[in-house]
């Protein structure tokens, strides 16, 4: 991520499909430009309950309000779908619980809980990162 926001290039379309590990450990994400995924936000506007896209709060205020182009940090962005991700990662299961319904509305509430039980099973340095990470 930091040498995609290094190179000037937003992603907005991270997804745990899009992350790789390889057998040495190496974390790698697919390049967006070469793959030609849709935006999270595109993806979600297109298919309102398409399953496992995470927005950050700001994007997810945008679809509500159906402004078209959102008024988002993209890079800001990023970080919090990958805070997401690594959510899902370390509690091995999907974070979607964490909108309401099928609008992508933030239930905060919800994230602070899982992000609690995340706290209960990782170093307090990797909880302070994910928060980190999640704040506004």
């Amino acid at each position: 991520m930091s040498h995609l926001q290094k190179q000037g290039i937003k992603h907005q379309s991270l997804r745990s499909s899009t992350i790789l590990i390889s057998q040495e450990g190496v974390i790698k994400v697919y390049d967006p430009l070469a793959t030609g995924c849709q935006t999270n936000y595109d993806a979600l506007i297109a298919k309102r309950n398409t399953p496992h896209l995470y927005l950050s709060p700001e994007l997810a205020d945008a679809l509500q309000l159906e402004t078209g182009v959102p008024h988002a940090n993209p890079f800001k962005s990023d970080i919090w779908t990958m805070a997401m991700i690594l959510l899902e990662a370390g509690l091995n299961k999907y974070q979607d619980e964490c909108y309401r319904d099928d609008s992508a509305r933030l239930h905060w509430e919800t994230v602070q809980y899982n992000v609690h039980l995340f706290r209960q099973n990782y170093s307090e340095e990797l909880a302070a990162l994910l928060e980190f990470m999640l704040s506004r």
